[in-house]
């Protein structure tokens, strides 16, 4: 069974008054969906490259806070 299977027998089993509120965020999920925003099969390609990587390095704390012009933890 795929996710999207699992979730539509999960979504019809709840009952009408919780419906709601799953209704509302697949909408904005379906509203926020676009193609051009999509990653391209070599930035896919490239995240699982990193994703598989046994010992990852990450940038340093300052470096991330001089990216964005503030501390990003405090």
């Amino acid at each position: 069974m795929t996710v999207l299977e699992t979730f539509l027998s999960f979504a019809r089993r709840l009952p009408a008054d919780r419906l709601a509120p799953v209704e509302t965020v697949l909408s904005a999920l379906m509203d926020t969906y676009d193609d051009a925003a999509a990653f391209s099969e070599d930035q896919l390609s490239e995240l699982d490259r990193r994703l598989a990587e046994p010992k990852p390095t990450y940038a340093a704390p300052t470096a991330i806070d001089q990216l964005l012009g503030r501390k990003l933890n405090g």
